[in-house]
């Protein structure tokens, strides 16, 4: 019972650690596009703006 009991917590904790992980990556993934997105609007204002001086 003991060893099934631990078994399922270790089960359990890479679950968890994997979840986790892959939650992370998924936000870095987010932010780094967004920040790309941010980057080329900023750029292709400032190209608009200076094409038409």
């Amino acid at each position: 019972m003991d060893k099934k009991t631990a078994g399922y917590r270790a089960f359990a904790t890479r679950i968890v650690t994997r979840g986790a992980f892959t939650a992370e990556q998924t936000h870095l993934r987010v932010r780094h596009t967004v920040e790309r997105a941010l980057l080329v609007t900023v750029v292709a204002i400032a190209f608009f703006l200076f094409a038409h001086h």
